[in-house]
């Protein structure tokens, strides 16, 4: 019974004695895995780290670069309505010079300048009308079109500004851009 004991503990001894060994192995083996599990997660936090300053940066450019193009879209709002403001001027002193002017339609150009204009032809129709610059002529095209849309009696031009009244009764409007048209609508 003694060596059956004896082989007994031996065998107990046998099992502490490799479990012991196995928990050391484990041990040491565990400290590594951890220890690289901790470095992998050191790289993972500087990469973010990294990316986190990176993206700080460009936030920081956008926000500079909104403000400036803040600046630079108030300062084209401001230069439109100067070229607005200088192109109706510039509209006005161009017509202002033509004012003494006067622009004869009907009458057909002949070689040699023959200024005989045969009245005895009832169908010849002759025009004598304001000499309007080019972009008064198109708005006048545009107040004739509709003004004979919505069945208006008068259109007129004089002294360069065009005239448009309804009927008889009815007040004179100036249209003087494309926005006045609709007073006659």
């Amino acid at each position: 019974m003694k060596v059956r004991a004896l082989c007994l503990l031996r065998g107990e001894g046998y099992k502490i004695h490799c479990s012991f060994f196995s928990w050391r192995d484990v041990c040491k083996i565990e400290p590594k895995s951890i220890k690289n599990e901790l470095l992998d997660l050191k790289t993972s936090c500087e990469f973010n780290s990294a990316k986190i300053d990176e993206f700080e940066n460009k936030l920081t450019w956008v926000e500079v670069m909104s403000s400036e193009l803040q600046g630079v879209n108030d300062r084209l709002n401001s230069t439109t309505k100067d070229i607005i403001v200088l192109m109706q001027d510039n509209t006005r002193r161009e017509q202002w010079v033509r004012l003494n002017n006067v622009e004869i339609k009907g009458v057909q150009i002949k070689k040699d300048g023959n200024l005989e204009l045969g009245f005895g032809d009832s169908a010849l129709k002759i025009f004598v009308n304001d000499h309007l610059t080019a972009e008064n002529k198109k708005l006048l095209t545009m107040v004739k079109s509709i003004a004979k849309e919505k069945n208006v009696c008068y259109v007129w031009v004089k002294h360069s500004k065009i005239h448009v009244r309804k009927n008889d009764t009815s007040p004179v409007h100036i249209i003087g851009k494309e926005s006045d048209l609709n007073k006659i609508l």
